[in-house]
């Protein structure tokens, strides 16, 4: 659907790409999502639609969003298992 002519079909493909490579569910697909985050960034940069872009953009907003809190979460426990937590040295 990324690459459908119909733009409102590719606005859809790009909303339901955000609900499936974010949360949860990326951790589920692996590497898999990498090819897909490619065309969403692509469709972010070069889109004729405005509305396509905005979407794409957002999509490509949240998975980063979603990445830097797991990357936060796991330097949280890998201090809180040293015994360093909020008062010492980070990773």
């Amino acid at each position: 659907m990324l690459h459908d002519d119909r733009p409102m079909h590719r606005l859809a493909a790009v909303w339901a790409a955000q609900r499936t490579v974010t949360g949860a569910n990326r951790e589920m697909l692996g590497s898999v999502w990498n090819p897909l985050i490619a065309e969403i960034e692509s469709l972010a940069a070069d889109s004729n639609d405005q509305r396509i872009q905005a979407r794409a953009t957002k999509c490509i907003h949240r998975v980063c969003t979603d990445m830097h809190a797991v990357q936060e979460l796991h330097r949280q426990e890998i201090n809180d298992m040293s015994g360093l937590s909020d008062s010492g040295a980070r990773f």
